[in-house]
């Protein structure tokens, strides 16, 4: 919080209006039911939106699946236990599409994204099966992780 301060007294500092700072939330089984609380928070902070994204886990079978001329090539890297999954259960995903659906119709003065999440049926996401498309996000953002 207090870089996003710093980042957005720079900001007024120079009479500017980028660079947009935006908190992004990655949606899982341990944050299902505060989402609603992070609009207050990003509005508070004064950030210029708040993104939510779903929790993205990959069968393992699927990472060792992936070969090229006979090696693994795909990243393990979001490889889950299943007794360890960060996939919010389908009644915590209701939960959270309500939420979601909640956050919408209240409306804010920041930009609010949610993707696809509300489209998805609650059964897939509690599965983790959604459409996955490609990532361009490192082209035109710096993302600073806690």
């Amino acid at each position: 919080m207090e870089g996003i301060r710093l980042l957005l007294e720079a900001r007024r500092s120079l009479g500017k209006t980028t660079p947009k700072i935006e908190i992004h939330v990655t949606l899982l089984n341990s944050n299902y039911d505060v989402v609603d609380q992070m609009v207050d928070i990003a509005e508070e902070a004064g950030v210029d939106s708040l993104s939510f994204q779903y929790v993205s886990e990959t069968p393992k079978k699927s990472v060792e699946n992936t070969k090229f001329q006979g090696e693994c090539i795909a990243s393990d890297r979001y490889v889950t236990e299943a007794d360890k999954s960060c996939l919010p259960n389908l009644e915590q995903t209701r939960v959270l599409k309500e939420k979601l659906d909640l956050i919408r119709k209240k409306g804010s003065r920041i930009y609010i994204r949610s993707g696809m999440i509300p489209l998805i049926a609650d059964r897939d996401l509690a599965q983790g099966i959604f459409p996955v498309e490609r990532c361009y996000i490192t082209r035109n953002t710096i993302i600073i992780s806690p």
